[in-house]
């Protein structure tokens, strides 16, 4: 099963420097995510277009990263003062989703 989606709400306010992604079937790992935060109610349609800025950041994962569980490291300086967090992963393996 491919995840397309991650939502995770905090009870407090974080700090969030990284994220790790990892998976033993590397060839369906996460290639390319966007990043939201502090958007409770943010649907499919909402991010399927969006860019930086209203994404806070849109990375390319490497293979490397998800075969051996790196950190892949964020922009700090945006990601200061979070109440949620939510992930869209755009393509496992090339596929998109």
């Amino acid at each position: 099963m491919l995840l397309s989606h991650m939502v995770a709400q905090f009870n407090q306010v974080v700090r969030v420097r990284s994220l790790v992604l990892h998976t033993k079937e590397v060839p369906l790992g996460a290639k390319d995510i966007k990043i939201f935060i502090n958007k409770p109610a943010l649907s499919f349609s909402d991010v399927e277009d969006a860019v930086e800025p209203e994404a806070v950041q849109v990375l390319a994962i490497s293979e490397e990263n998800v075969a051996q569980g790196l950190h892949v490291q964020l922009r700090f300086v945006r990601l200061q003062r979070v109440n949620s967090l939510h992930v869209r992963f755009r393509s496992f393996g090339g596929a998109e989703t």
